[in-house]
């Protein structure tokens, strides 16, 4: 009986963390179709971002399994809004040890003369050919998810934070093989550049 309540409050808890987590993702998403939101762009050390965002994943799974990071080329400071930067690849990258239950994933980030790429692989299930191009509707998740739990939100947001910050965001997959998202930011908005932090408005990121 004992086990039974407990099988039964933990689906309660998920289902509820799950809601919570739903209700956040269409209140985000709705600022961000408003015309108001601006990115407040500022100095950003992308390979520290990173590396914070790896000590805090490996950190979450008791299984072991721990993010790959490499860094290609000088480092560079770009002008990038950091709280809609970090949701972008704190999102990517959980997905990556989501779908992928057994292997590390790993990220490259790679400085170029202009732009910053980011790229995160998974060994994972992959998505079916047919559902690639719908992953970035709302609410859309790919048919062999299974029981993993998602909104179908995630790369929706990411895409357009991505998108506000001037950069680019594309996806490859095979099923059953593993996924790729690759992220490209420029170094410098000098028109945005100017914005400042009473200029943006506020989104709670909680």
């Amino acid at each position: 009986l004992k086990n039974n309540l407990l099988k039964s409050s933990e689906r309660i808890t998920s289902e509820i963390a799950r809601m919570t987590q739903l209700m956040d993702d269409v209140l985000i998403l709705g600022k961000i179709g408003s015309s108001y939101l601006k990115p407040y762009l500022k100095e950003l050390d992308l390979a520290l971002m990173l590396n914070d965002i790896k000590d805090q994943m490996d950190s979450l799974y008791p299984d072991g399994r721990c993010l790959n990071l490499e860094i290609v080329g000088e480092t560079k400071i770009a002008f990038l809004d950091e709280k809609l930067i970090r949701h972008v690849f704190e999102n990517i990258i959980s997905n990556a040890f989501k779908y992928s239950l057994e292997t590390n994933p790993f990220v490259l980030l790679t400085f170029k003369s202009e732009s910053i790429i980011v790229s995160v692989e998974d060994k994972g299930i992959g998505i079916p050919k047919a559902d690639i191009e719908k992953l970035f509707q709302p609410f859309y998740r790919a048919d062999n998810v299974g029981p993993v739990s998602g909104t179908g939100l995630g790369l929706v947001i990411a895409k357009e934070y991505v998108e506000l910050n001037g950069g680019s965001i594309h996806l490859s997959s095979i099923e059953n093989k593993g996924t790729k998202v690759t992220v490209e930011l420029p170094l410098n908005i000098v028109d945005h550049h100017e914005n400042t932090p009473d200029e943006r408005k506020e989104i709670n990121f909680n």
